[in-house]
C-alpha cells in the first residue's frame, strides 16, 4: 500500500497481526486520502506519524496494540472521526482527552487493563452521545461530562444507589445500564 495507496480510491483499511503478539507495523505506510474507516489489530510500537492526515477517517478501531505511548495527541487532529473504539490499545493509567475530538459521538474502551482514569476537559468531544466503557477494572470513577453511559463491571458499584461517590455524576443522564453475561446470555440493569 506504501507506493500505491496515492493512486487508490481506498476507503476501508483493516490491517490485522497474525496474533496477539506480533507487532503491527505500519510506520511504511502513507495515510490514503479517501480512507474513511481505518482498523487495526496487532501490537503497535506508537501511533504512526501519518495520523493527522487521516482527514477523512470517521471510524477508527485500535485493537491489542497495548500503545505505552499516549495516543491521543496524534488522534486529536483528526477532524472528522466520529467513532473511536479502543480495545486491550494503552496499558498506562490514565486516558487524558485535552483537545480536539469535536466530531467524536461514540467513544468505546474496553480491556484497559491499567486504566484508572478517563479525563474528559471542557470543549473536548462535544457532541459524545455514548461512552462505553469494559472491563477496565481499576477505572476508580466515571469521566466528567457524560451524556449516555454503558457500565458493563468493574465501576457499577460507584453508581448503584443514591449515595455512592459517582451517582450525581450520572444522575443526570436519561439512559444509564449495567450489562453483564448470565447462562441465558446477555442482560442488563437500568441505573436511571
Amino acid at each position: 500500500m506504501c507506493a500505491a495507496s496515492d493512486n487508490m480510491k481506498l476507503h476501508k483499511l483493516f490491517l490485522k497481526a497474525a496474533n496477539e503478539e506480533e507487532p503491527l507495523r505500519i510506520d511504511a505506510l502513507s495515510s490514503p486520502p479517501c480512507l474513511e474507516k481505518l482498523k487495526l489489530v496487532g501490537k503497535l510500537e506508537k501511533v504512526a506519524c501519518w495520523f493527522p492526515s487521516l482527514h477523512s477517517v470517521t471510524f477508527l478501531l485500535f485493537l491489542w496494540s497495548r500503545l505505552r505511548e499516549d495516543p491521543l495527541p496524534c488522534l486529536q487532529s483528526v477532524p472528522n472521526l466520529a467513532r473511536l473504539i479502543v480495545v486491550n490499545a494503552y496499558v498506562a493509567k490514565q486516558l487524558c482527552f485535552l483537545d480536539g475530538f469535536q466530531k467524536v459521538k461514540i467513544l468505546n474502551t474496553y480491556n484497559c487493563n491499567q486504566l484508572n482514569e478517563i479525563v474528559l476537559e471542557k470543549g473536548v468531544m462535544p457532541g459524545l452521545q455514548s461512552l462505553s466503557l469494559g472491563r477496565c477494572m481499576k477505572l476508580k470513577a466515571l469521566p466528567h461530562r457524560i451524556e449516555f453511559i454503558i457500565v458493563r463491571e468493574g465501576i457499577i458499584e460507584c453508581i448503584r444507589g443514591e449515595v455512592r461517590v459517582d451517582r450525581q455524576k450520572v444522575k443526570h443522564i436519561p439512559n444509564t445500564s449495567y450489562h453483564f453475561q448470565t447462562q441465558s446470555g446477555l442482560s442488563f440493569e437500568r441505573l436511571s
